[in-house]
């Protein structure tokens, strides 16, 4: 790490340093740690020491002082547990803190760590809890106090569960939480967990609502936790599911897709809830279905857009007795646009029958699709293959555009 110094030493305008795939950069031990050794590199912002073999905390911060790093990146250090200290480096650390003590008469307790330190990457490491099994507790409000962005992509964090019912969490609970081993989540603005094939459970979507109350930035792997969805309904029940995210895995969340977003959750939400409403009924509950904790909070939110009909003798709907109205547009090569109000109880099938009846193309001839309608955003449309599925089951929103492509014309 001396090297870090020398380096700013002579470039003394750099901010950004990348050591990496440097095994012997931490080489010296406890004991070769001197006072006399501390260098430092002042104008240093930003600091990357991926797959170096990093031990501790206290290795960097013992040889260079860097008043004013900002950004530290631990990457591919196989890093199982987070810790201040490696071997017999406490002692080595109470002797640096005694012999500035002495030398200056100050107290440089806040000093000896990274307190502009505001991003942390511990990205591709062996990482396997939240707790203080992790180190990141103890690690984080100690070393890097003003820490806002956490990367743990690629790690092995199992799922994130605050073991009660999220609905009736009061402040004085979320307060006790935070106290207890996850203290270093509530200040967070960023937080990534993508890449992490052990989250499989909702329930740590909904621990990082309530743990991390100032996240705007998410980053997760959806198919890992929504295996049975393709992408775009995974996002929906994410965005969802965590009400101040304004970002996600890099794409801006706008109004209109956390409004289609919130519908879509109410309403697999409420065929969830009735489902196991009959389950219990008939003595087979289902078994593995996804949690919907804000699907209360969310249905008075919205209880002016949503339609609720109670359908007797019908069993059409795959979705609940609830559905709201939709209005799409729909569009074929060769005809003019034509605007249609669907219920999103419809099914695929019962579209396609409508689809003939405008246009006059056999259901085995069409393919059917959709986007949003959002012209801010950029997406591949979604295809409507199962004619049994209804249109929220997609996620289909108000406003959406139906693409029909007549395959007949192909033959």
């Amino acid at each position: 790490m001396q090297e870090v110094s020398l380096m700013a030493r002579c470039l003394p305008v750099l901010t950004v340093l990348q050591l990496s795939h440097s095994p012997d950069l931490f080489r010296h031990t406890a004991k070769q740690i001197q006072h006399k050794q501390l260098l430092s590199a002042p104008n240093l912002r930003k600091l990357v020491l991926n797959h170096v073999g990093v031990r501790s905390i206290w290795q960097m911060r013992a040889v260079v002082l860097l008043p004013m790093l900002e950004e530290l990146h631990l990457d591919n250090n196989g890093i199982e547990r987070l810790v201040l200290f490696a071997d017999d480096e406490k002692v080595a650390y109470q002797a640096f803190q005694q012999s500035r003590k002495t030398s200056d008469n100050t107290d440089s307790e806040r000093c000896e760590w990274f307190p502009k330190v505001n991003t942390l990457s511990l990205a591709q490491n062996e990482l396997s809890s939240w707790g203080s099994d992790s180190g990141l507790e103890e690690v984080i409000t100690e070393a890097f106090p003003g820490l806002k962005r956490l990367f743990l992509t690629g790690n092995r964090m199992p799922n994130l569960s605050i073991g009660t019912d999220s609905s009736n969490i009061t402040e004085d609970f979320k307060s006790d939480l935070a106290s207890l081993d996850y203290a270093y989540l509530r200040p967070l603005e960023l937080l990534c967990v993508n890449e992490n094939i052990t989250l499989t459970d909702t329930c740590t979507l909904d621990a990082v609502r309530i743990l991390c109350p100032h996240l705007t930035t998410f980053r997760i792997t959806y198919s890992t936790m929504f295996p049975q969805w393709n992408e775009t309904l995974g996002r929906m029940y994410v965005v969802a599911s965590l009400p101040t995210v304004t970002t996600l895995n890099r794409g801006q969340v706008r109004a209109k897709e956390r409004l289609d977003s919130e519908i879509f959750y109410i309403q697999r939400g409420m065929a969830a809830r009735q489902q196991k409403e009959q389950g219990q009924e008939t003595g087979n509950a289902p078994q593995g279905t996804l949690h919907y904790p804000l699907l209360d909070v969310l249905r008075e939110k919205h209880k002016d857009v949503i339609t609720v009909i109670y359908r007797e003798g019908e069993t059409a709907s795959h979705d609940g007795t609830m559905h709201m109205m939709l209005n799409v547009t729909l569009r074929c090569d060769g005809f003019e646009e034509t605007k249609k109000r669907v219920p999103s109880s419809m099914t695929v099938g019962k579209l396609k029958a409508l689809v003939r009846a405008v246009y006059s193309v056999a259901p085995s001839d069409q393919q059917l699709s959709f986007m949003s309608g959002d012209k801010g955003v950029v997406e591949p449309p979604t295809k409507l293959d199962n004619e049994l599925q209804s249109l929220s089951f997609y996620g289909m929103c108000d406003g959406a555009v139906i693409f029909v492509l007549d395959t007949s014309l192909r033959r």
